[in-house]
């Protein structure tokens, strides 16, 4: 009789173990998960760098000799890159429906308010790549100004532009 109960009491202290160290496990999966602005941060260094991203909200200046020192063919070539590597994570519809919400804005404040709208829709991805995605938008909305709104609008016609040639149906 003692052999079982020290069996059963033996499983008990291992099940009452494996509890105890579930919370730590379910805490560090908790650290590990990124933010939307760890998220942003990795695509832009992954693909853009500092200098390259800086320069992503400046494509409709107005200046003439800044528009001479923009590498122009490098940023797109980046956004290609980009985009093609995360094509098929959002759908064509979800990120039209992103792009018709900025269409429509006409200040750095009316943009800047759509952040939650692209918050919900990573969420609603529930892929990590998505919120990467759509985490490195809202990075770039957060850097958008009034001045650079014509800017952040074209950059979003070229990752449209892109998805479309990219994006293939699953």
């Amino acid at each position: 009789m003692g052999g079982i109960i020290d069996q059963k009491f033996k499983k008990l202290i291992y099940m009452a173990e494996k509890f105890r160290q579930q919370p730590q496990s379910y805490s560090q999966n908790k650290r590990e998960e990124s933010s939307l602005q760890d998220f942003a941060q990795k695509v832009k260094q992954r693909y853009f760098g500092d200098a390259l991203f800086e320069q992503l909200l400046q494509l409709n200046t107005s200046g003439v000799g800044l528009q001479k020192e923009l590498p122009v063919d490098t940023i797109i070539n980046a956004v290609e890159k980009f985009v093609k590597d995360y094509a098929n994570v959002i759908t064509p519809t979800q990120l039209r429906n992103i792009y018709s919400k900025i269409k429509g804005v006409n200040s750095s404040l009316e943009l800047k308010l759509l952040r939650p709208n692209l918050a919900y829709v990573a969420a609603r991805q529930g892929k990590k790549e998505a919120k990467e995605m759509i985490a490195f938008i809202d990075l770039l909305i957060q850097k958008t100004n009034d001045k650079s709104l014509d800017s952040f609008k074209k950059l979003m016609e070229i990752i449209i532009a892109y998805h479309k040639f990219y994006h293939t149906k699953k």
